[in-house]
Order: structure tokens, then sequence, then C-alpha cells
């Protein structure tokens, strides 16, 4: 008998029919699986919007397109070592014990590499979609640039997994069986990738028209300095956007876009929320506002009046962080930003007698004005102090032109020299923007911040920051307190009457 080339490397050889079925199988179980990576993704992606801090994770098309070739191909690949099995368990029979072993050996490989894979791979998305849904980490990490090989090689590791043993098998058409199931890999990751099982996009639009920031392109400004409020159960917060049909219009949201109302009744809807805390608790209320940078100030003045009338004295600015990567609506910023105290009070009183005496034929009349806690006009003469006026294009101190620089260097020497016995009057032109409000009086504010830092650094050897609520934060607060003024409306009118009457104490 004539001995044949390789007879002692007899090849493995598989039917027809058996790598048909094989290939039949293979291409169903990546369907299903990746059709199971797709739906679990966006379902993920969906409850993003409902838990923690409700910040939708948004792919865009090229992200979409990019994470489900990811899917596909892993999904493809996972197929692929399930339909080896299939093949090789059912070519066992017939098989010298040598090739017997070999197949046992590749399919106890196979197996153990699949289920810790998976088991691996489980985990890793368990922990990350809780991340998802509890922290909007999607600001902190960005696969696509971060890890775009891990992306790229995953699926292809796992595909290839089984090759060592399988190309002993194989033998002498090693090469050819790694090109066409590389080349089927390959076609069936692309070609999945445009199959979608859901209509995204439109779920998208329809969560996010939950979000008065996407659906007002409300954007807020951003500033330096920030505080956090103390007690959110006892803070409203209110959103002031531009309207979509008529952007000079601004809108008024209160809690969330479900309640929508008008200067005219936003009092009737705070006072519903008031009603919900205790009589102890109602005293404390904070309304944190969410106001568009380029909303007029005038409408913010107003809006400002009605929280006074309504008895709500403390309020902050949310603001975004300036010079920071996080947009301006990053949740954790929600209930950051610049604090005030609407003093003083609200005094009918008073109104009534600006409304008096405003008529008065002051040729006639003069007009004396007693130390009141309803009014801070007289208590000025104690203090130093300066006037900063912002208009739309200059910024004044004192009357004079200055730049944004110089009027940093001058409110800081002014507050190092004078404090704590001084008042920085902040006066604006109410048709500037609410951006360029915050601007400047975060500008003021960083100064005497910087200055209460600097003692901070001198006395203690740290920085301010460290020391809330302890002794440390009292010394250093009193020292350099936020003696920034803001004129009421009535103080307006009191002071419009002083000048009218030839009143000239108060400057």
């Amino acid at each position: 008998m004539t001995i044949s080339k390789g007879f002692l490397q007899k090849r493995t050889v598989f039917s027809t029919g058996l790598l048909t079925s094989g290939t039949i199988l293979w291409i169903t179980f990546s369907y299903i699986l990746y059709a199971f990576f797709y739906l679990s993704r966006e379902i993920l992606r969906f409850l993003t919007a409902d838990f923690g801090d409700q910040v939708l994770l948004v792919l865009d098309k090229n992200e979409a397109f990019i994470y489900n070739i990811f899917c596909s191909s892993l999904a493809v690949a996972i197929s692929y070592g399930l339909a080896l099995r299939f093949v090789l368990q059912n070519s066992v029979a017939g098989q010298s014990a040598k090739t017997r072993l070999l197949i046992r050996r590749t399919l106890n490989d196979q197996g153990f590499f699949t289920w810790a894979f998976l088991s691996w791979f489980s985990r890793l998305i368990s922990i990350l979609g809780i991340c998802y849904i509890t922290f909007p980490i999607q600001y902190d990490i960005y696969f696509l640039d971060e890890f775009p090989l891990l992306l790229i090689l995953l699926p292809i590791v796992v595909f290839f997994s089984t090759w060592p043993k399988l190309s002993r098998i194989t033998k002498g058409y090693a090469a050819k069986w790694a090109t066409v199931s590389f080349g089927l890999f390959a076609t069936m990751s692309l070609g999945f990738t445009f199959k979608s099982f859901l209509a995204s996009e439109k779920i998208d639009t329809i969560l996010l028209k939950k979000s008065i920031e996407f659906t007002y392109g409300l954007t807020v400004p951003r500033s330096q300095i920030h505080q956090m409020l103390p007690r959110r159960s006892l803070t409203t917060n209110v959103y002031v956007a531009r309207d979509t049909i008529d952007p000079f219009q601004p809108i008024i949201f209160v809690k969330d876009v479900y309640i929508q109302t008008g200067l005219d009744s936003v009092d009737f809807k705070l006072n519903l929320e008031r009603d919900k805390l205790s009589w102890l608790e109602s005293s404390q209320m904070a309304i944190n506002l969410h106001i568009d940078e380029n909303i007029p100030m005038t409408f913010v003045e107003e809006l400002k009046y009605h929280f006074r009338r309504d008895s709500l004295s403390i309020i902050q600015y949310s603001t975004g962080h300036k010079h920071s990567k996080y947009p301006t609506n990053y949740p954790l910023w929600k209930y950051s930003g610049i604090q005030q105290y609407l003093y003083p009070r609200f005094y009918p009183k008073l109104v009534e007698f600006l409304d008096s005496a405003e008529h008065l034929d002051f040729t006639k009349h003069r007009i004396r004005l007693p130390q009141s806690m309803m009014y801070r006009v007289n208590a000025l003469e104690e203090y130093d102090r300066i006037e900063v006026y912002i208009g739309k294009q200059e910024v004044m101190v004192n009357g004079t032109v200055v730049s944004d620089d110089r009027l940093a260097e001058i409110v800081y020497k002014f507050t190092k020299k004078y404090s704590p016995d001084n008042v920085i009057i902040f006066n604006k032109d109410n048709q500037i923007t609410f951006g360029r409000y915050i601007k400047y009086l975060d500008l003021v504010y960083s100064q005497i911040e910087k200055l209460k830092n600097e003692m901070s650094l001198e006395l203690y050897q740290k920085p301010f920051d460290n020391w809330y609520w302890l002794p440390e934060f009292n010394v250093i607060n009193s020292k350099y307190p936020r003696n920034v003024l803001e004129w009421t409306r009535e103080e307006e009118r009191l002071l419009g009457l002083m000048k009218k009457a030839g009143n000239t104490t108060v400057k």
C-alpha cells in the first residue's frame, strides 16, 4: 500500500451539512444576542432620564453607530464560540483518539473562556449601568476618546479565543478556516449595525422634553464664586427661560416643566410650596433661580420684587462653574451658585408713603427720613462706600469708566483698606442681560473671597473653604463680610424722591 503525503497529520474533516447548520446557528445566535445587547443599552439610557440626577445619556448618530458596531461584533464573537461548540461536539464520532482528545480540550477551553468572559462582562456592565443611572458619569468617562482600543480589540480577542487549539484541529486548512470565519464575522458585525430595534431618536425627544434646559435652551451663566444651599428640602427651584415662540418674552416654571406660570401667578405657586412646610421651616424657604443668561434684568428685578412681597428672603442664582469642562446644567451644580438675601423686607407702609410723597410740591414741603428698618438710605452715612455701575457697554466706579481688571483692583484695595466698615453699592442698568449682571457681581464677590482666602492662609495656613461652620470661619468672615448693597425698588424711589426734594444728604 502506498503511503500518502501527510498521513501522520490527518486532517479533521467537517461535513458540509454540519458546517451549514453551524453557520445558520451562528447567524441566528448573533442576531438574538445583538438584539439583547442593543435593547439593554437603550433601556439603560432611558433609565438615566428617570433616576438619580435625571440626565438622559444621549448618543449622536456617530456615537450610536460605533456602539452598534461594538455590540454587534461582540454578539457575533460570542455566538461564534457557541456555533463552534455545536460543530465540534457533532464531529467527535469517527475521529481518532488523539483528535477526540484535542476536540474535548478545545471545548473545555472554549466553555471556560466564554463563561468567564460573560461573568466578567456582565458584572462590569452592571456596575457601569448603576453608575450611569445614579450619577451623570457620561461627563467624566467617554469611551470613544479614552478607551477606543477596548471597543475595537475586545470583540476580536473573544472571536480568536479558541484559535490556538482550533488551528491544531483544522491543521492544513487552518488559514482558510480563519479567513472565511473572520470574513463572516466582519460581514455580520457590520450588517447588524444598521438594524435598529427601537425608534431611539423619537424616544429621546420625548424624554428630553421633560428638561427645561433642552426644550427652551436655558443656559445659566458661569461664575467663580459658589455656595451650596444647605437644605434642599427647603428649596424650591424656579426656572426663567425664553419662550420658544417669542424669545423676548420670558416664561417661568416652578419645580419642573409641567408647572408653568407668569409673574401674576408665581406668588400663588410658591405659596403652595411653602404651605407644604411647617410654620418654622416656611420662614427658611429658599428659591433656587435657574435664569437664562439672556433674560433682561428688568424681568429678574420684577421677579425678586414678587419674592420680597411674599416674604421670601433667601434666593440663589444657580450658575455653572467658570473655566470648567462640565456644561452649565451639570446636575451636581444644580444647588450651587451665588446666594443673596433680599433685605430689607417688603413694607407696605413705605410704599403707601412713597405713593403719597411723590405727589407733594417740594417747593413747600421737605422730607425728613428717620432711621428705620424699612430702608438703608440713612445707614450708609456710617460707612465708607464706593458705587459700581454696570451699564450696557461700560462699567463705572464712582462715575468713572473703568476696565474689568481695574474694577477688580479697586474692589480688592477698597475692601482690604476699609473692611468691615465699608459698603459697595452695586447699581446696574436694568436693560442689561442676566449674564452680564452675574459676570460683574461674581467679579466683585471674588475679590472679597480672595481677601478671605489670603487671611486664612496667613493665620491658619489653610484655604478659607476649610473653615465652614468652625470658629475660624466666623473670625475671617467678620473681617471681610460681603457688604455689597443693591437698592430695592422702594429704596430707588426714595432716593429719587430725596433728589427731587433737594435732600443731598445721601450720595
